[in-house]
């Protein structure tokens, strides 16, 4: 099976002109052997080598770890939180809490937004929404 080179994710290992490379950049691999770059056309059809690429790419999905996705979300929410609380005066409790409530109201609805896109419907007992431990 081949795949244009755009297709491919960052990492994936693949076969072009008889050598093989991975893809370091959306334009750009490396050769193993030669620890070169190479500059590669986005249309180039390439073979993968990784099988998960292939499957990946036959069912047109895209596959992310959600405790990822979510450690990722809750690591950016701190340091917007540090940020933004850095801007208040030290005795703004009110506007502090304000603050952590938007911002938590945000997680809870970009969490929301990712779980729906993902065909994952949140339950009733469901807290990871709200709770931010």
């Amino acid at each position: 099976m081949s795949l244009r080179f755009a297709q491919l994710p960052v990492g994936a290992r693949f076969r072009w002109q008889q050598r093989c490379y991975r893809k370091v950049s959306p334009l750009e691999a490396t050769d193993p052997e030669t620890d070169g770059r190479r500059l590669v056309p986005r249309s180039t059809k390439v073979e993968p080598l990784d099988e998960e690429t292939t499957a990946s790419q036959d069912s047109g999905e895209l596959r992310l770890d959600g405790d990822a996705v979510e450690s990722a979300i809750d690591a950016c929410l701190g340091r917007l939180q540090q940020r933004l609380a850095g801007l208040l005066p030290g005795d703004d409790a009110i506007r502090r809490a304000s603050l952590d409530t938007a911002l938590l109201g945000a997680r809870a609805d970009l969490l929301g937004q990712l779980r729906f896109a993902a065909g994952k419907r949140p339950t009733a007992g469901d807290t990871s929404e709200t709770d931010p431990s």
